[in-house]
Formats: structure tokens, sequence, C-alpha cells
């Protein structure tokens, strides 16, 4: 029941899947069967019976299993031992079983004499294998001519296999003169035996034109013939002919297939080409590890280059572990025999100490011994030992030459560094021409090097016609095959717009690729990206890493720019002592700016003894090399007579020298020079042409001081419209001097429309960057309420900070509101301090001064007693007033009420000031003073209010009497 399920579960087989049988051919098959077996025992009676031909053919059925017999080379063995001694097939063939080892133990001297016994009766194959004996000296000594007899002999007969040897002795020139045509007459006349392997040189022939007129398609049926007959190097050809595209269309499918089947025979070399596929995804997928195993079954045959291949994978880990002494065995081995390639590693080994110890004369031999035997490579890497002088001595001759040759044979590298010969002129005439000639076709063989330096020949115009489009492609070309450098040039392309168009994001891509491939200047580069947030965002951590990595491959730059960072605090913890460090590190390699650097911190004294002189001994290092922030540095040294004796003139020179390098800096010191006058004739004009090419870059106090100049006229036409977008551009940049200009242009309507309000934020910011003018500009917005409200305390803030600064205005601005007690405590000796220092700066505050100098305390007592004499007057004369209605009374009363203002009016000007706290005694008589002249108060209004007519004079001294009682109660009241 569950064997029926099962069976409906399974697909329905397609008609294609399925064979029917009819019952003739069953029966056909059964009587071949049955034929083969009375075929079978048939020979074996008539062998047993000692028939010599049935015993060699039942040795032979036994030892390939045919005819219905098991494969059995013992019994084979056996078989071919029952042989007569006069029979020479069947002594052959048991010399065939003891050459093999094949039923019984290998016995080459055994094979020897039976295949002689058998040649010496004429039998052919048993000549051709006794010439293979001598050919290659097995047993008996090596012997060439009695080999090629022995072939000879055979070939009359028409055997194919000594035919096919007679071919390979001419096809390599061994034992006779090499003659290719000879050798392709001979291959031809075997392959039409259809011997495979004879089929197989002879494609051989046909696919190089060897002895024949070359001829892929010929070569492709040679090769297809042998390979029908599973001749392993057959099918292996075949692949490659199906892998190139060699007179069949190009199929790596196909050719993948036909190495696997080739390899299935035990063909070393298919292994090898196997695993090239796996290796490459070939007709297959990628697939390392497999690569390396077949690479190991080909190289247990002794293949040569597999054994190359395989040190190759052991050098770089490649589908296996990584072990150079490993790879060094294999390249050893390889060159033992005599495989070129495997030379020349073996010598990159011994160069470079990969898996051995270093030992450049064995190098030097190595890459020689490669070199005469025509491999490039070698000739090449020997050409580079002698144009470094490593190893050898240094000969660019030598060099050039070795290039030459293995350039000739289309080798990248050789041809690369034969353009670089060129270009220098070194072994040769300089000829930027020839260099972009060879460089062109190390480009064309796909070398990195070779392509990215063809584009730094576009991209120079040097032996071609300039054209950075096509340098940027080149650079690109090089990037994508992994060339870091090709990849750095191609991010300095995107960073400054050379045949692409300009892009930080990109340019920090290909920088990045760079650095990870190595290469220290992009690691440098990278570090820089980081640090600005160019490209990229800014990372302060990850510049100082790039910045250390490029500092360990000696990158002097870096090393420079890690003293930045410990200066700065970026990406590392502030340290002066470090900063400095790495300057002096840098500076001693001889790096302008770090020299530059190295001077600043003496001059400054930061993480150093501060040391003018040492500052100016590292300036004129940094001068000597043309930089310019040095020069302009060394200027103000000279100019200040810091470390060197004052010298305006000097200064001059050296802000010229930096200021012709468009230092903008020094463009600005050296227009404040022809303003001022130093060290040079006072020209305004020059100095505002020097002030424009430094605003020009933005340099803010060439801004301000060219704004100056348009505000004044001085130089140049006055023109507040010119001015005002100078002092602008300056006060975004945070130069208070130009927000404070900027202000007073917004204030005025100066150069543009006035705008209180904009005007106030521009003095706000001045201000906050310490600039005096922006100080007490608004302390008087806020004191006015112009574009902000009215606040005397700020106004009086400002001003006092203006004031501390030592502007003269903001002294008296700031003494008013001492003087008048606005926006802070009254403090007229305060104010008068800061009228005489408003009065050394020019300011006139005569009045004020004598004002606030004149003794008040006489003046107090003075007008103290004419306001009693007025107050008393007022009062008696005011009682006989209300009380008669008298004229004369009247104005009397007038006249010491009117006099009593004025006396109390004139003893506030001459208060002391700070006011003293009061006596408790005094307060307290104050106090009951007070209450006395409130009952006072109180009585007379009783007496007005009860008495009859009304007593004016009554209500007047109730008057008096409640505003002494007020006075008193107020007095006592402060404290």
């Amino acid at each position: 029941m569950d064997e029926n399920m099962e069976l409906q579960q399974r697909e329905e087989p397609s008609a294609q899947d399925v064979v029917f049988f009819s019952p003739e051919m069953l029966k056909l098959v059964e009587d071949k069967k049955r034929r083969k077996q009375e075929q079978l025992l048939d020979c074996r009676e008539a062998a047993e019976s000692g028939d010599g031909q049935a015993q060699v053919q039942m040795g032979l059925n036994h030892l390939y299993g045919t005819s219905g017999a098991e494969k059995d080379p013992v019994k084979a063995f056996e078989w071919f031992s029952q042989t007569a001694p006069d029979d020479p097939v069947g002594l052959y063939w048991l010399a065939v079983c003891y050459n093999s080892g094949a039923g019984t133990a290998e016995d080459n001297e055994k094979a020897f004499e039976l295949f002689r016994e058998s040649a010496d009766m004429g039998y052919a194959p048993a000549q051709c294998d006794l010439g293979v004996f001598y050919e290659n000296g097995i047993v008996v000594e090596k012997d060439m001519d009695t080999a090629i007899e022995l072939y000879k002999q055979a070939a009359e007969q028409g055997y194919a296999m000594a035919k096919c040897n007679l071919g390979a002795l001419y096809y390599f020139g061994c034992g006779v003169e090499k003659n290719d045509e000879i050798a392709a007459q001979y291959f031809t006349e075997a392959a039409e035996a259809r011997l495979a392997r004879a089929q197989h040189l002879l494609g051989v022939c046909y696919e190089f034109g060897y002895g024949v007129e070359e001829n892929h398609a010929k070569a492709v049926a040679l090769y297809e013939e042998a390979g029908r007959q599973g001749y392993g190097d057959g099918l292996c050809a075949l692949g490659v002919m199906y892998h190139l595209g060699k007179g069949v269309e190009q199929d790596d499918d196909r050719a993948f297939e036909l190495f696997r089947r080739a390899a299935d025979t035990g063909l070393h070399r298919a292994w090898y080409f196997l695993g090239k596929c796996y290796d490459n995804a070939s007709g297959c997928e990628e697939n390392l590890e497999e690569a390396f195993r077949c690479y190991e079954r080909s190289a247990e045959g002794g293949a040569a280059p597999a054994l190359y291949q395989l040190g190759m994978c052991y050098t770089y880990g490649h589908g296996c572990e990584k072990n150079l002494e490993r790879a060094f065995a294999l390249f050893s081995k390889g060159a033992q025999l005599d495989h070129a390639t495997s030379i020349t590693r073996l010598g990159l080994c011994y160069e470079t100490g990969s898996g051995c110890e270093e030992d450049m004369e064995k190098a030097v031999e190595l890459y020689r011994r490669a070199a005469e035997m025509g491999d490039a490579p070698g000739a090449c890497n020997l050409g580079v030992l002698y144009r470094s002088g490593c190893g050898v001595e240094q000969s660019d001759e030598k060099a050039f030459a070795l290039f030459q040759q293995a350039a000739e044979q289309n080798w990248g590298r050789a041809q690369f560094f034969l353009g670089l010969c060129y270009e220098a002129g070194r072994g040769c005439e300089e000829d930027a021409a020839k260099a972009v000639e060879c460089y062109k076709l190390s480009a064309e063989q796909n070398y990195a090097d070779g392509i990215c330096a063809l584009g730094v020949m576009y991209h120079a115009g040097a032996g071609i016609e300039k054209d950075d489009a096509q340098a940027a492609e080149l650079f690109r070309r090089a990037a994508a095959l992994g060339l870091p450098r090709g990849a750095y040039f191609m991010g300095k392309c995107y960073d400054n717009g050379f045949g692409v168009e300009e892009n930080a994001e990109e340019a920090f891509r290909f920088f990045l690729q760079a650095a990870e491939g190595g290469y220290d200047d992009a690691m440098h580069q990278v570090g820089g990206c980081y640090y600005f947030g160019h490209g990229t965002e800014r990372d302060d951590e990850k510049a100082v890493e790039w910045f250390r990595r490029a500092a360990d491959e000696g990158v002097v730059a870096a090393i420079n720019r890690l003293g930045l960072c410990y200066e700065l605090g970026r990406g590392v913890e502030e340290d002066l002592g470090k900063a400095v460090e790495y300057y002096h590190k840098a500076a001693e390699l001889g790096f302008a700016e770090a020299q530059c650097n190295l001077g600043w911190m003496y001059r400054t004294g930061r993480g150093v003894a501060q040391s003018f002189e040492n500052a100016v001994f590292w300036y004129e290092k940094a001068v000597a090399q043309g930089w310019a922030r040095a020069q302009y540095l060394l200027g103000i040294c000279y100019a200040h007579g810091r470390g060197v004796p004052q010298s305006h003139g000097k200064a001059f020179d050296l802000y010229t020298l930096a200021a012709h390098q468009d230092f903008a800096e020094a463009q600005t010191a050296l227009g404040l020079a022809y303003e001022n006058g130093r060290g040079c004739e006072e020209d305004i004009r020059k100095a505002a042409q020097w002030y424009e090419k430094a605003a020009a870059q933005d340099e803010e106090k060439a801004l301000y001081y060219l704004a100056n100049l348009y505000f004044s006229g001085r130089g140049v036409e006055q023109d507040y419209a010119k001015a005002f977008p100078l002092y602008k551009r300056a006060a975004d940049m945070g130069h208070a001097g130009a927000q404070c200009q900027a202000g007073y242009c917004l204030e005025k309507g100066l150069g543009v429309e006035a705008d209180s309000a904009k005007a106030f934020r521009y003095y706000q910011q001045s201000a906050e960057g310490g600039d005096e003018t922006g100080c007490n500009n608004l302390g008087f917005m806020y004191e006015k309420g112009h574009g902000c409200a009215v606040d005397f305390e700020r106004a009086a803030f400002w001003f006092r900070r203006a004031a501390d600064k030592g502007m003269g205005q903001a002294c008296k601005n700031y003494a008013i509101m001492l003087e008048n007690g606005r926006g802070v405590e009254k403090n007229e000796s305060l104010a008068l301090e800061y009228y005489r220092k408003a009065a050394e700066k020019g300011i006139d505050c005569t009045e004020a001064i004598k004002r606030l100098s004149t003794d008040k305390r006489a003046s107090r007592i003075a007008y103290g007693c004419a306001a009693a004499f007025c107050i008393l007057m007022a009062f008696f004369c005011g009682i006989e007033f209300f009380d008669t209605w008298g004229s004369n009374s009247g104005v009397s009363w007038a006249f010491g009420v009117t006099g009593a203002t004025i006396c109390l009016r004139a003893m506030r000007r001459y208060q002391s000031n700070p006011r003293k706290k009061l006596h408790p005694v005094l307060r307290y008589t104050l106090l009951a003073l007070g209450v006395v002249c409130a009952l006072l108060c109180a009585a007379l209004l009783l007496v007005f209010a009860t008495e009859q007519p009304l007593d004016f004079a009554a209500l007047w001294g109730a008057v008096c009497f409640g505003a002494a009682a007020a006075a008193c109660f107020v007095g006592w009241s402060k404290k």
C-alpha cells in the first residue's frame, strides 16, 4: 500500500525518458554475447593445446578485459609466459608486462632483454619500444643513434608509433637536426594510421604552423579525432582551442568539459587547465579550493606549470592556507625542471626573503638564468635590479637592454619600465614620444602601471597632446585593475575637475580605494578628507588614524599633519609637546611646512620654551624652500625685531616674496606696508591693489582695509556702495572692526539703505568680538533705543567695556551715565575719573571736569542756609498773608516759596555721592521730629476747621508742618 502511494507521488516519466527495446534487438544482443563466449572458449581451448597465437590472444583478452574475458593482469602474464621463445609477439607482450609491472613485478632489465629478442626477430612494436629504452637511457646507456635506427626499422614496416616517435625527435631537434617539415610528415603518416598521439602532435603543427601551413580548423579536426579515441592530450588541446576560440567558436563550457574528460584519463596537464577554469570561473563557477586540488593533481605528475601555480596558491593563500615555505619548495621543483616562470618566481623569493632567507646573489643568478631562457618576466626583474643597483652594480644601460629584451616579447611590465627609461633618459636618450609608445603597448597588455603612466603623459601633455579626459579614463582603468596609484590619480581628477566634472564624494571614494590598497600618499589624502569634511563627513578620529598610517609609511606631510592634530586637539587629546615632536621630526626631514610650524611653536612658546631665535632659525629653513607662510612670518619677525634686528626693509622684501605666491596674509601685510610707508615709499594705490588681491581670496583683514580705503577715498575714489559689501564680507567672516563699520553704514545709510535693526545686530557682533568702537556704538544704540528697546543698564555696560579698552568717547559716555545715575548708580567721583580719561584721549570734557571738581560741601551749606531763610520767610509771611490778606505779605510769601524751591534744587546738584548711611540716633531724631510736626499739623487743621470765620493762617501752618513731617518720615525711612 505504501509502495503504491510512493510510486504515485513520483513524477511521470516524459517521452524522452522511456526507451523501448524490440524483441529482435534483444535477440541480437543475446546472440552477440553468446558468440563472444563461444570465441573465448575456442581461443582458450586452442591456447591450452599449445597454440602460441591463441596464448597471446588470451593474454591480451585478460590484459584489457576484451572478448568477454575478465580483466586480470596476472592471468594475462601467465598466458604470455607460455608463448614460445621464438615467438616475437609473445616475447613483446611479456616484455610489456615486465616494463609496466602488469601481473608481475616491474623489471626493466628483463623487459629490455625481451624487447631486444623480439626486435632482433624484426617485430616492429618491439623495435619501437626498444628505441624508447635507448632514447631515454633506461637500463642501457642513452644512445640516440641506436634509438633512431630502431625507430626507422619499425617505421619502414609501417609501424605508426615509430613514425610518431621519429617525428617527435625531428620536432624537438633531439638526436637529429630540428626539422618541422620532416616531423610533420612523420606525424601525418602516423595520424593516417589513426594513432591518437600522432593526431595530437600533427594538430599542434597545424595550430602553430610548424612544418605545415597554419590551419586552426585542421588542428581542431585532428584534436577531435584524437579525443574520440580517449587520448588525453587530444582532449586537452581541443579544450584549449575552445577556450581561445581558435578554429571553433569560443565556448568555455565546452572547454571545461573537455579538460575534465582529459583529466579523467590521468593527464596531469589537463588537471592544470581544469584548475585554471575553477580559478577564473571559466565554464564553471569559481571555486578556489577545487582549483587548488586540481593544481595538486597536476603537480603530482611533475607538471612544471602546475608546480608554479600551486606555489602561487600557497604564496597568496589562494584556495589553501598561506604557506611561503611550501611555495618556495614548489618553485624550486619547477626551477629544477627548467620551467622559466618558476625560475623567475624563485628568484623573487630570494630577492624578498619569501619562504627563505634573502639572498640577492641567488636572485640575480636565477633572474639571469630565466632571462637567458628567453623568459620576459625574468629579464624584466633583472633589469629592475640593474636600474636600482640592488644586488648588482647599478647600470641604466644594462637595465634598458633587459627591458628591451622583455618588451619585445610583449611583456607589459617591461614595456612600462622601458617607457620610464625613455621618459627620464636613463640608459637611452630622453624621448617622451617613445615613452608614450611604450606606455601604450603596456596599456594594450592591460598592465595597470603602464595604463596609469600613459594617463600621466596625457595629463601633462608630454610626448602627446594634452587630454585630461583621456587621462581620467586611463586612471579609471588602472584603478579598476586594482592599482592604488591609478585610484589616487582618479581621485585627483575628481578633486580638481581634470577631465571629469569636479566631485568631492567621488574623489574621496577613489582616495579611499587607493589608501586601502596601501598607497601612502592616498592615506594622507584620505586623512585630509576626513579632517576637512571633504567629500565625506568630518571625522577627526578617522583623520588621525589615516594620518598615522601614512606617517608610519614615511609620508612627511602626514607626520606634519599629525603634529597639527595634537596642536589643535583634533581627533586626539591636545598635547603641544607631541605636536612639537611631530613637527620637529618632519622638519628634520626637510618638510618646509613643518619647519614653518615648528618656528611658530618657538615663536609663541607653545609646547616648547619660547625662543625668537629658534623661530627665526626654522623660518629661514622653510624660506629657503620658498614656503610662503614662512616668508610672511619671518617678515613679521623683521618688522618687530623679534629674533633678528628690526628691519622694515627686509620685512617688506619677505612680504613681497610671499605675496607673489598668492599668500593672502602676506598680500595684506604688503598692502599695509605701502599704506604706511614701512620699508618702502608710501603708495596708497599699490596698497589698494594688494588689498584687492588678498580680498579676492577672502582674506578678512584685506577686505576690511580695502573697505576703509573706499570709505575714506584714500588711494581710490570714495565709494560707500563699494565699501559696504566689503565690510559685510569681512563682517560675515567674523572681523569685529568690519562688523562695526558695517553697522555704522547701516545706521547712517552709507552705501546701503539705512536699517537700525541690522545696524544693531552688527554692532552687537562687533562688541562681542571685542571691538571698542563696536562696544561704544552698541551702548549708544541701547541708550537711544535705535534698533532695540531703550536699556540704560546695557548702554552703560557696553560704554564701560569700550572705555576699559581705552576708547576716549566711550569714557565720556560712561562718565555721563555715572554723573546722571542712568543705568548705573550715580557716582560723580567715578564719573570725574572717566571724564579725565576721556580728556587724555583728546575728548573735550572741560565743563564736566570743572563742574565735578567744585567744592560741593561749601556750596551745599550756602544753599542750605539760603533755603532755611527762604522757608522761614515763606512760613511767617504766609501766616501774616493768610491772616491779613495784605499784598505786601503776599509778595514776601511768594518770594520765600520761590527762593526755597530754587535753593533746594541747587542743593541736589551738590549732594554728596554716594550717600552715606544715616546714624541710628539721627534716624530716630527725624522720626520724633516728624511725629511732632504731624501733631502740630493736625492741631492747626483742627483750629482751621472749628473757628469761625475760617482761619486760613492756621491752614497754612498745617500745610507747612505737614510738609515738614513728610520730609522727616522720608529721611527716617531711608537707610
